[in-house]
């Protein structure tokens, strides 16, 4: 059985935008203050990802990978200046070999 998880990329610059729909983090106050309700880092620990210099884009350590897809969901509800990279995940439980005896 596969699943789905889904690793969390916050985009910094506003290269990528436009005016109207910004698709950057604009208010990284409210960001963090967001994102730490959905994983395990303080709002200070977020700030400090956000607020790094001279980067495009961040990820947030083990704490922004493999979250699940009600995870994804709810923060795409509450701030959609964040961007999810699918990753596809397979179960190759024993279960699976059994069935075939």
């Amino acid at each position: 059985m596969d699943a789905t998880s889904y690793s969390l990329v916050a985009v910094l610059t506003d290269e990528w935008s436009n005016s109207e729909d910004p698709q950057h983090v604009v208010d990284k106050e409210k960001t963090a203050e967001t994102l730490e309700k959905y994983i395990s880092m303080s709002k200070e620990e977020i700030l400090a990802k956000l607020n790094q210099k001279d980067l495009n884009q961040v990820e947030f350590s083990e704490e922004g990978k493999n979250l699940s897809y009600d995870t994804k969901r709810g923060l795409k509800k509450k701030i959609y200046q964040v961007l999810f990279l699918k990753k596809r995940l397979q179960d190759y439980t024993p279960m699976g070999y059994l069935l075939h005896i």
